[in-house]
């Protein structure tokens, strides 16, 4: 489980990707709000949830841009 989180949170050449860090630590928030939202009657607003799901789709998406963008090789 540990290898696979590992996987998950680093680029293609193996290295720790602070955006996908910050994106998995915002779907684990965005988890967490909707269950303590669903079962412990805790009122959660449409703002709160919106702004965690921006944070998630800007680090996947600067993730996906850094992919594609060309490298400066020297």
């Amino acid at each position: 489980m540990i290898k696979w989180l590992k996987e998950v949170i680093s680029d293609e050449k193996g290295n720790q990707s602070s955006k996908r860090v910050i994106a998995m630590c915002g779907a684990l928030a965005l988890c967490l709000t909707l269950i303590a939202d669903w079962f412990f009657d805790v009122s959660v607003s449409g703002e709160v949830v919106t702004g965690i799901v921006t944070v998630i789709c800007v680090g996947l998406g600067a993730s996906t841009v850094d992919k594609f963008s060309p490298k400066d090789e020297k």
